[in-house]
């Protein structure tokens, strides 16, 4: 169980801190949502979720045009993002979890690749979004039970009739180029939509090489990147049945230089994904049943010319899932389901098999939920079983009618990669799934245009696995993957964001938001690495952004400062903290139903010499350039003029 102590000592500092945040003048009331019952009814805004969320709108909210979801969750959120350079693979490590032990669900399918464990989000391309949600801790999703640290939910365009249509391009410093265009349209019950995008990097950009006595400005080559991506959605809506399909191809070729103290290795990537999926929701008079089908084939293949080494994986995973919703009284909901998995590779094979249920309710004073999940695991190692309960609360007008009370608690298990089951040499094929439980609370205020939010959290991560080096034979050692790891987590989360009109010419937007996590190595007593911060892993993290709009004329600016990481598991080493700061200025203009933005970035302003991961560097201060071309159809009553 995770640590009561401390979940009960942020339960009782937030309660004690409530009639401090309920003095604040308010000019406005919350407006409570009508008892409509749908799926996502208790989750759809932070205000009204039971855990703490993190919302990105793609089209209104890329104040940097970022390409990837890596680059928007780096100047959107407070958010770690773990990266091996700019044109490595990069993951999201928060509240002390590693990127393998988060969720990734693309439009409520998991794109988890089952070799790693996780999901590169440098190959996910922003072009193709609506929207990133990011639920904090294991009881904010109900009906998956993989994230520990939590779930990220990508939403996928929406198809609609209204016809659109969409070109942008950029160019930057380092050979950095990139384009994109999307169109949508339809008629009747039919709509569709594709969007397509192109990028490359040379990424030869220069770095201060530490390793060198004295340091010297070297250039990083061999980390150049091409990527191709191609997304479309085929829909059809009656009165009460709508389905969609959807595909996504995704390629990407990149340089694996190795890391910057070193000569650079002559090795290359190449990572082919293929994803199918199917969706559809169907109303009757009493239930609303969805069924979601996909189809995801992914290929690997690495090649060193020194090594003389031509690798490739190829992974194929279907899935399947069906649930139903059904209104119990007034305002409340029974959701019932199940889901399977099926992950095949290099002759492997695993299947994950579950059922679930869940309860959520509102009454005039709180919102209640309660799930469990049933799953088993089966491998060719034999099967597991697991029982994954969660339950949440949202108290509304606690102490003062602007003012909620949000607590959830939850537990999580998360199966071996197989690469952790099945690597030669090291790997375990009797691995055990890593287990965990983890409770949270938070106080929400909401008024108007000011949003504030404090959230204390604990959690408890056993059998974590973990490489240790292992005798085989007389002086020869190998790492092999190990149940071995305990980690105790707890911290605090804490988020502002206002929005203000100046005398009806400007609108001026700002946001704050501090993470505070302290991640202790639990493991055994004897080793030096008891009590101590878990590596890479920084106790504080702290985003801010402030925007203005006049007129057609906008301006931002991001900061982002990432505390120090320790590279050594007693905490006698570590990378130095930094701070990376980004500025964004547009122009739009428009010409009927067609407009023009035409925008200038800037990145890395303070020129820091800084890396996420020891010895892979990021890019000094460089700028960059960019056109948006949009049409919208003029009998389109929702244009506005920006997204």
């Amino acid at each position: 169980m995770f640590h009561l102590h401390r979940f009960t000592f942020c339960l009782f500092a937030l309660c004690a801190a409530a009639p401090a945040i309920a003095q604040v003048r308010t000019d406005t009331t919350i407006a409570l949502p009508e008892a409509t019952i749908t799926a996502d009814r208790y989750r759809n805004s932070n205000a009204a979720s039971l855990t703490r969320i993190t919302s990105i709108v793609v089209d209104n909210a890329n104040p940097q045009q970022s390409r990837s979801v890596a680059d928007l969750l780096d100047t959107s959120t407070g958010i770690y993002v773990r990266r091996y350079g700019p044109s490595g693979s990069a993951g999201i490590a928060f509240r002390g979890t590693d990127p393998n032990q988060t969720e990734i669900l693309l439009d409520g399918l998991r794109i988890t690749d089952p070799q790693s464990g996780q999901v590169d989000l440098s190959l996910i391309p922003v072009v193709l979004l609506q929207s990133v949600e990011i639920l904090h801790g294991p009881g904010s999703s109900s009906e998956y039970s993989g994230g520990l640290g939590g779930t990220v939910k990508l939403h996928t365009l929406p198809t609609d009739q209204t016809g659109r249509g969409r070109l942008r391009a950029s160019s930057g410093a380092f050979g950095s180029r990139n384009m994109s265009a999307l169109a949508n349209g339809g008629s009747g019950g039919l709509s569709g939509l594709i969007a397509v995008e192109y990028t490359r990097e040379d990424g030869d950009f220069p770095y201060v090489n530490n390793a060198l006595e004295p340091p010297e400005t070297t250039r990083r080559t061999g980390a150049d990147m091409e990527a191709s991506s191609i997304f479309g959605k085929a829909g059809v809506a009656g009165s009460a049945h709508r389905a969609t399909v959807s595909a996504w191809i995704n390629r990407v070729e990149r340089g694996l230089p190795g890391p910057g103290n070193a000569s650079p290795v002559p090795s290359r990537q190449e990572d082919e994904h293929l994803r199918t999926w199917i969706n559809t929701n169907h109303m009757f008079p009493a239930v609303v049943v969805s069924t979601d089908w996909s189809i995801q084939t992914s290929e690997l293949r690495y090649t060193n010319e020194d090594a003389a080494t031509d690798d490739r994986t190829r992974t194929t995973s279907l899935e399947a899932r069906a649930d139903a919703n059904i209104p119990v009284g007034r305002a409340g909901i029974l959701q019932t389901g199940a889901d399977w998995v099926r992950h095949t590779s290099a002759g492997v094979e695993e299947n994950r098999l579950a059922a679930f249920g869940s309860v959520a309710g509102e009454i005039p004073v709180l919102l209640l939920e309660a799930s469990v999940r049933a799953e088993t695991w089966s491998t060719q190692s034999g099967t597991r079983s697991q029982l994954v309960p969660r339950a949440g609360v949202n108290i509304k007008r606690f102490l003062h009618h602007t003012l909620r009370l949000k607590m959830s608690a939850g537990r999580s298990w998360t199966v071996p990669s197989l690469i952790d089951r099945y690597w030669v040499p090291g790997g375990n094929p009797n691995l055990q799934p890593e287990t965990g439980w983890s409770g949270d609370a938070g106080l929400h205020f909401g008024s108007g245009r000011v949003e504030l939010e404090i959230t204390g959290f604990s959690a408890t991560l056993n059998d974590r696995i973990v490489w240790i080096p292992s005798l085989v034979g007389s002086g020869v050692q190998v790492w092999k993957a190990t149940n071995v790891g305990k980690v105790n987590t707890y911290g605090l989360e804490t988020s502002a964001a206002v929005e203000a009109t100046l005398r009806d010419v400007a609108v001026v937007k700002g946001g704050l938001a501090v993470a505070y996590t302290e991640a202790r190595d639990r493991s055994d007593r004897a080793a030096a690495s008891y009590g101590h911060q878990v590596k890479y892993t920084p106790r504080t993290v702290v985003h801010a952004s402030a925007g203005m709009e006049v007129g057609r004329f906008e301006l931002g600016m991001t900061g982002h400062l990432v505390g120090k990481r320790y590279i050594t598991t007693d905490e006698t080493s570590s990378l130095p903290s930094y701070v990376v700061m980004g500025g964004r200025a547009s122009y739009e203009i428009g010409v009927g139903p067609l407009s023009a933005t035409l925008s200038f970035t800037a990145e890395n302003l303070l020129d820091q010499s800084y890396s996420t991961i020891r010895f892979y560097p990021m890019p000094p201060r460089h700028f960059g350039f960019g056109l948006n071309l949009e049409w919208r159809n003029p009998n389109d009553r929702s244009r506005g003029r920006k997204g």
